[in-house]
């Protein structure tokens, strides 16, 4: 069974080439829609310890005409050890996206995140545990 540790070094190395490929979407579907795409959770809930569950290539947010696989990203259902979702925020020159990952151990929820855009230096932050809110 893998670490904290293993499972963190993972996602990030994994998020290096899905990054990547949401770049390349985001750049396509800005030129045509003039706005940047929003990707619903890729699991209901963070995978636990390091399990890997299958992605939701089908997942989109309400309103959203695309899902992940229809943007290219997840062409397949892939096992991961986190969950991914894409948040957009601004419009025209002040426009960006951040990619957030997640993952749980031992019952507490950590969160990365990468953001483009304007606010970039703001919004992109290294594992950190989530707090829940009350």
């Amino acid at each position: 069974m893998a670490t904290i540790g293993e499972t963190r070094t993972l996602v990030n190395n994994a998020l290096v080439n899905i990054a990547l490929r949401i770049w390349v979407a985001q750049g396509i579907h800005i030129a045509k829609h003039r706005r940047y795409w929003q990707g619903a959770w890729t699991h209901t809930e963070p995978p636990a310890d390091g399990e890997l569950v299958a992605v939701d290539p089908l997942a989109r947010v309400a309103g959203e005409q695309k899902s992940w696989a229809e943007m290219g990203i997840f062409v397949e259902a892939i096992d991961a050890p986190f969950r991914l979702r894409v948040d957009t925020y601004g419009e025209n020159d002040a426009a960006g996206y951040t990619i957030i990952a997640e993952i749980m151990w031992s019952g507490k929820t950590y969160a990365r995140a990468y953001s483009v855009g304007p606010e970039w230096q703001m919004r992109t932050h290294d594992w950190r545990e989530k707090l829940s809110s009350i």
